[in-house]
């Protein structure tokens, strides 16, 4: 991250906005991680003045309630921090984990997301 002027806090944010394609405000993406609005401002700040971050909907005076989005030059840099991260989940998870002991774990998580899903499909989290 050093190498490109981040932040530990900017790869977060980047990832996100990864995510997110449609862009986030500040206020979002700090609702969504839980962290300091004003924090989050000053990283779009910073992401915006190094090209990794735009506004393709902004108009004003202000961009606080404008969604970011990541830009092209955001997401290169990204790719290679993504894939190590990645690579390193991989490697960390499936330590000393029996084949068939991931393959239970995988389903088990399949069905724990599919489970969600209808949790939220269904606002079952309304119906107490």
């Amino acid at each position: 991250m050093n190498k490109y002027g981040l932040l530990g806090n900017h790869g977060i944010f980047l990832s996100y906005l990864l995510l997110y394609r449609d862009g986030l405000t500040v206020s979002q993406l700090s609702e969504i991680i839980g962290a300091d609005k004003a924090a989050v401002s000053r990283a779009y700040a910073s992401l915006y003045r190094k090209g990794y971050i735009d506004y393709p909907n902004f108009f004003g005076d202000k961009k606080y309630n404008t969604p970011a989005v990541i830009t092209e030059s955001g997401q290169k840099i990204m790719e290679p921090i993504v894939e190590t991260i990645s690579s390193l989940i991989d490697s960390i998870s499936l330590t000393d984990i029996e084949e068939d002991d991931r393959t239970t774990m995988y389903r088990t998580l399949r069905t724990t997301a599919k489970n969600i899903e209808k949790c939220v499909e269904e606002e079952m989290w309304d119906k107490k």
